[in-house]
């Protein structure tokens, strides 16, 4: 499984978290999905334990010491600089849409990261000749953590997410998961 896989699953499955739930008559839904956007953006900016979790469910073990990282370390790296604010929330009716911006990690060109170390390898197999399976994973576990631990942070455009109602329960739509993992992980 790739990495770039690996955060887009851990992604969703962070977005998923980010159901809003309220009471009705107590908090204005503009608070309520204001402070669950706020609740979650600290989560990742203070690496809470929860987030470590779903790089832990995410991630299979035995493919994070294959390449001796660990999902802490990862997830660290992955989050290092990481902010986010809400810029607004407009409810109407059962609809709202939140505008948030995010500054993280550009992971974008994870991809070709991957092929460039693929080519090392093959462009010059002596290098590596004396490495028994073990070490090539740590080798490659290492320039990947040097990659995302070194990546730029940027502030990305401000994106727009879409909640609906569902009883007591302020939702994101699934397009909206998307957006935000993009922003997140992008």
């Amino acid at each position: 499984m790739s990495l770039k896989k690996i955060i887009g699953t851990l992604a969703l499955s962070a977005a998923l978290v980010c159901a809003l739930g309220g009471m009705v008559g107590c908090t204005s839904p503009e608070q309520v999905i204001r402070d669950g956007l706020n609740q979650e953006i600290q989560q990742y900016k203070n690496v809470d334990q929860s987030v470590i979790d779903e790089i832990n469910e995410a991630v299979p073990a035995t493919y994070m010491q294959m390449l001796g990282i660990s999902s802490e370390d990862l997830t660290k790296a992955i989050l290092e600089g990481f902010d986010g604010t809400v810029d607004s929330v407009t409810v109407n009716g059962d609809k709202a849409e939140a505008v948030v911006t995010i500054t993280s990690k550009s992971l974008g060109d994870l991809t070709e990261h991957i092929t460039d170390l693929q080519s090392e390898v093959y462009d010059d197999p002596s290098q590596f000749a004396n490495m028994s399976t073990d070490e090539l994973y740590a080798w490659v576990g290492t320039k990947m953590m040097d990659y995302i631990s070194n990546a730029p942070i940027e502030t990305r455009e401000p994106i727009t997410i879409e909640y609906v109602k569902n009883g007591n329960t302020w939702e994101p739509t699934a397009a909206s998961q998307t957006a935000m993992q993009s922003a997140i992980f992008g």
